[in-house]
């Protein structure tokens, strides 16, 4: 688990599995039922190497979410973000990166209605020739941004969960 938001009547919870998905690693999505916790979706995100989620922000009735991915992007780990409507359906899918390690810590969303993704960066263009340097990328709210490197479409796998309840 990294992140939850609640969202009207229902909470949005994110984390990464091995359980079910594309391979390895994937981004996993739950939007559950506030009143009675039942599940209205639980969905994996990912590609055949590793993803996982960093930040959620919330988007209408949907979801923002920032990730990492080693299956696309430019080169290395990459910032992943996809947007998902109401019912897991993915709007949005971008990577944001360079052929070095841009590894994504957390997102917020912004006035404007875009997005600004805080993280490090570790590839020579966008560093000072440290090891790692911070890497900041800003979200238009259409989607823009000039370091845009690939647009992937990831597998997305319907995931049942086995969920216990207390009483508590």
């Amino acid at each position: 688990l990294t992140d939850v938001f609640v969202s009207g009547s229902h909470i949005f919870v994110d984390g990464s599995t091995r359980s079910a998905g594309a391979g390895n690693w994937d981004a996993w999505i739950l939007k559950l039922n506030l009143n009675d916790g039942s599940v209205e979706f639980s969905k994996t995100y990912g590609g055949s190497a590793d993803e996982e989620v960093r930040s959620l922000m919330p988007k209408g009735s949907g979801v923002m979410v920032l990730a990492y991915t080693k299956s696309w992007g430019a080169g290395g780990t990459d910032f992943w973000a996809f947007e998902i409507d109401g019912n897991g359906n993915l709007l949005y899918s971008a990577t944001y990166g360079g052929n070095g390690d841009d590894i994504p810590y957390m997102g917020i969303n912004t006035s404007d209605g875009g997005y600004i993704f805080v993280g490090t960066s570790q590839t020579p263009s966008f560093s000072s020739g440290r090891a790692y340097d911070y890497f900041v990328v800003k979200i238009s709210p259409g989607g823009y941004s000039c370091i845009r490197s690939f647009t992937p479409t990831p597998t997305i796998t319907n995931f049942n969960p086995t969920i216990n309840t207390t009483s508590e």
